[in-house]
């Protein structure tokens, strides 16, 4: 069975979706897609952004899959549907301010409450995916289900949005587990993902990250890796080009605007940056992204 260590790797998924067990993330992960995570069984904790969060059971949650994100905690009977949607079609919804700005700065969104009928209505967009059912030997739908799949994710984000209101900080996934309990040094990776989060427009240091988790920067540099698969400065890095990568999709300006905004001390770290991370140019990025917005 699939999961999100298998299929969070590209630039871009697509409209795809998949159900399976769970193994966790090696290493954080940062896609152009918005993600519908649905937890069937078990518990799940991602840290995303800044924040560890755990799925509420059985409710409707989005995750903005440009916020680096990695599964923190899996029991190893969790169960969960994700189903991907290319963030230029959300965009075109013009679905409510409040929605998007919530996705775009935290990265995750949780119903306020379960609807009996969200599983019914997964199971069915799984059933109408082209990839899914050929997966698994059965005849693929006609090609137009993805555009009534797609008619249907927008009412319900709509319906979604309508609730936003009444949404309490730890339902909109603000929320993290208390700093003062111990948890194996995790409390202060999320610590230190928070500080990143927080200030990485701004010129910050690892022994700035560090005091952050009341730790030694050695030490801190050893949980983190330990925790995520990657360094604070390699993680300050993926959150810098995920800004940059909204800002690209999203606005029109100068790229050199994006470059200071997003934290890079020059155009040129910021263009080697990018590509590195992204295998193509932020000129290129956006020109892309504008074409599959037409």
């Amino acid at each position: 069975m699939a999961s999100t260590s298998d299929i969070l790797d590209d630039a871009t998924i697509g409209l795809a979706g998949w159900i399976g067990h769970s193994r966790g993330m090696a290493s954080a992960h940062r896609h152009l897609d918005l993600e519908i995570n649905y937890l069937l069984s078990g518990t799940i904790s991602y840290l995303v952004g800044g924040n560890v969060v755990t799925l509420p059971p059985q409710r409707f949650c989005l995750l903005w899959g440009g916020v680096p994100h990695q599964m923190v905690r899996s029991a190893r009977a969790a169960e969960m549907i994700w189903i991907t949607i290319p963030l230029t079609s959300v965009l075109r919804w013009g679905l409510p301010d409040q929605l998007i700005r919530t996705l775009l700065a935290t990265g995750f969104v949780a119903d306020a409450a379960p609807r009996n009928s969200d599983l019914d209505l997964l199971q069915q967009w799984l059933e109408d995916l082209p990839g899914y059912a050929e997966a698994r030997g059965a005849r693929p739908r006609n090609e137009t289900a993805e555009g009534v799949i797609l008619l249907e994710i927008e009412a319900r984000l709509r319906r979604l949005a309508m609730g936003l209101p009444h949404l309490s900080e730890a339902d909109q996934g603000s929320q993290s587990n208390s700093p003062t309990h111990s948890d194996n040094g995790l409390n202060a990776v999320e610590a230190m993902a928070q500080y990143i989060f927080r200030n990485f427009q701004n010129s910050i240091s690892i022994a700035e990250i560090a005091q952050e988790a009341h730790l030694h920067p050695n030490y801190a540099m050893t949980i983190f890796r330990r925790h995520t698969g990657m360094t604070i400065s390699q993680y300050l890095i993926l959150q810098r080009v995920a800004h940059a990568q909204r800002r690209l999709a999203t606005s029109d300006d100068a790229i050199h605007v994006i470059a200071t905004d997003s934290g890079f001390g020059s155009v040129s770290r910021f263009y080697e940056a990018f590509q590195q991370h992204t295998g193509r140019s932020p000129r290129r990025f956006r020109m892309q992204m504008d074409a599959k917005s037409r």
